[in-house]
């Protein structure tokens, strides 16, 4: 016999398995993958709708200051107030229970970066700088201006790296851990920080509540994620997972957000690349060092073996939660 706890974990592991298989062969759709990504739009228009009526020059910091919290403190409550609603009406009497599981496929986040990171490897193995840049203004609006092709590289891995540990781990943990608030909640947040929590002096103090809470609630995900990045190096070639949890130990605090930090210096490290560095319009918490020692000059191959080692990282996540599911379902 299992107790309600662990019946509730059961149920929430299979949404997760169901949400996250399809998300991988759905999410890859052109059109549902535009589908699937507007509620993440939504939110960054909502937060940079309040940057500009609110963030304004002619405002003292500490007037910016009050009012970023307040706006990240208002999109957090709504965030959990739509998670807790729909939560109880799929657990309202006659409700459809796959409502939970599609909810949770416009949360995930791990198809569409791989393959927009796979589209601008393609492109600058072409020699199409503009359009790996196109590309990777759908991956990461904010590195689009990149400098150099190098940099859009290094923009495209990072870009995975941020999605996987935000948009799977840290899903997945919030989801296990608070239901569908938790999750809404931790997906809303860290996509108003991308918006918000990423500005440079004068206009950051606007956006600093973002970034820490966005850094507050990814303490648990981010060393899990750079945990399960590391591991599957073991089967990508020439990706070494001993250097991969050597510099993630080493140089993730070189950044200011962990879900940035430990998968950034997981996937350096593993992969023998350089990561983070300097760039143009850096929030003043990241500092402008490298993470990893390895080479900053990122190739269209490199591109490919990140994404190798993502989809590796992504199968060890989903064998992870079938086997808890399997446990528990050996328990009952």
């Amino acid at each position: 016999m299992i107790g309600p706890d662990e019946a509730r974990l059961g149920d929430a592991l299979s949404l997760l398995l169901i949400a996250v298989l399809a998300d991988a062969v759905l999410a890859g759709l052109p059109g549902l993958r535009d589908v699937l990504r507007a509620p993440a739009f939504a939110v960054r228009g909502l937060a940079g709708w309040c940057d500009a009526r609110l963030n304004r020059p002619h405002r003292s910091e500490a007037a910016r200051r009050i009012r970023g919290i307040l706006v990240i403190l208002v999109i957090a409550g709504a965030a959990w107030a739509a998670g807790f609603a729909v939560e109880r009406l799929v657990r309202a009497e006659g409700a459809w229970p796959g409502l939970e599981a599609v909810v949770l496929l416009f949360l995930l986040w791990h198809r569409a970066p791989f393959d927009l990171a796979r589209a601008v490897a393609a492109r600058l193995r072409a020699g199409d700088e503009s359009g790996a840049r196109v590309a990777l203004a759908r991956l990461s609006p904010s590195d689009a201006a990149a400098p150099d092709a190098y940099s859009v590289a290094r923009a495209a891995i990072e870009a995975e790296a941020r999605g996987f540990g935000a948009g799977v781990v840290g899903v997945t943990l919030w989801y296990v851990a608070f239901g569908l608030p938790g999750a809404v909640l931790f997906r809303a947040v860290h996509e108003a920080s991308l918006r918000i929590g990423q500005g440079a002096a004068p206009g950051a103090a606007f956006g600093a509540a973002a970034f820490r809470l966005d850094s507050l609630l990814g303490l648990i995900p981010a060393p899990v994620a750079g945990t399960l990045l590391a591991l599957a190096a073991i089967f990508v070639p020439r990706a070494n997972p001993l250097r991969g949890f050597r510099v993630m130990i080493r140089d993730f605090a070189k950044h200011g957000s962990p879900l940035s930090g430990w998968t950034f210096a997981a996937v350096a490290g593993a992969l023998g690349l350089a990561l983070a560095g300097p760039r143009r319009g850096a929030p003043d918490e990241v500092p402008p060092g490298w993470i990893g020692d390895g080479r900053a000059r990122a190739e269209p191959a490199d591109v490919g073996r990140a994404s190798y080692l993502f989809a590796v990282a992504g199968l060890i996540h989903i064998g992870l939660l079938a086997g808890a599911f399997a446990l528990l379902r050996a328990a009952a």
